[in-house]
């Protein structure tokens, strides 16, 4: 029984690792192409986010279900 319900925790565990993604990317100066240090990537409504590090770049993990709307 305890080795039936181990199982059981790991496929849960394995299971929640799947259902997660991770977006990646740059936020770059119209102008003169240079990363934006600084700006916000967040899911409106919550409070899930992040800050761009100094040359723009990001990581966000989010449910695979969540949306995140993109502002030009």
């Amino acid at each position: 029984m305890r080795k039936l319900l181990l199982a059981w925790f790991a496929l849960l565990l394995s299971l929640s690792a799947l259902a997660q993604t991770t977006i990646r990317g740059r936020v770059i100066s119209k102008a003169d192409k240079s990363g934006v240090p600084g700006a916000t990537i967040a899911r409106p409504g919550t409070p899930i986010g992040v800050l761009t590090e100094a040359d723009g770049s990001f990581s966000l993990t989010l449910s695979a279900t969540d949306t995140l709307p993109v502002r030009l």
